[in-house]
């Protein structure tokens, strides 16, 4: 084989390859890594994302991605209450006998996501897990590069929030991630040209 004819070998591979049906595979393997990486271990590209807000907070019932996690209480007495006929401070009654319609979280946030048994000791995005299902069925093709997609008008903004929050790299691939990308793509190409 002339070093022309070689170089047409290669240059016909790569415009099989610049085909979006042949590289899915080898971005849809990267896309899962990526969504395993934000909502598993709670890492953006750079590194940790971030830690969820310990500041005390009152969270009503509709906060609550687990209905039955929700108990209506107040802050803790400071005081032990000694009349029988009321009920204590921080039980889910007021003073007066009326139920409360509020959760007191005295390490906020954190705790709203651990008394519901979901994960709070490091930041990963999911709380309905919409989000992340929304991500991960949705990889989009646009002229040839295949980024991330959401359908639901409400994760649009969730994703604007987050990347205001935490950062623009947030959803950007990992040095480990490309590179898993870039030896997939390699060895498509090497099996093209071996096919030619």
């Amino acid at each position: 084989m002339t070093t022309e004819q070689y170089i047409a070998l290669i240059d016909s591979g790569l415009d099989r390859l610049s085909q979006p049906d042949l590289i899915l595979s080898a971005a849809s393997e990267t896309h899962l890594m990526q969504m395993s990486r934000i909502f598993d271990t709670g890492e953006k590209a750079t590194g940790k994302i971030g830690s969820y807000a310990t500041t005390p907070m009152y969270a009503g019932a509709k906060q609550f991605s687990k209905p039955a996690a929700f108990q209506p209480s107040g802050k803790p007495a400071q005081k032990v209450n000694t009349k029988k006929s009321k009920p204590p401070a921080g039980t889910g009654f007021f003073k007066n006998g009326k139920q409360r319609r509020s959760m007191y979280l005295q390490n906020g946030y954190r705790q709203l996501r651990s008394v519901q048994g979901l994960e709070s000791s490091f930041v990963n995005l999911s709380y309905t897990a919409d989000l992340r299902n929304d991500l991960t069925q949705h990889l989009v093709n646009t002229a040839g590069t295949f980024t991330s997609g959401v359908t639901s008008a409400m994760n649009v903004q969730k994703l604007g929030a987050l990347k205001e929050k935490y950062g623009n790299d947030l959803f950007e691939l990992s040095t480990a991630e490309r590179e898993f990308f870039m030896t997939a793509v390699k060895q498509l190409l090497n099996s093209v040209i071996k096919r030619q």
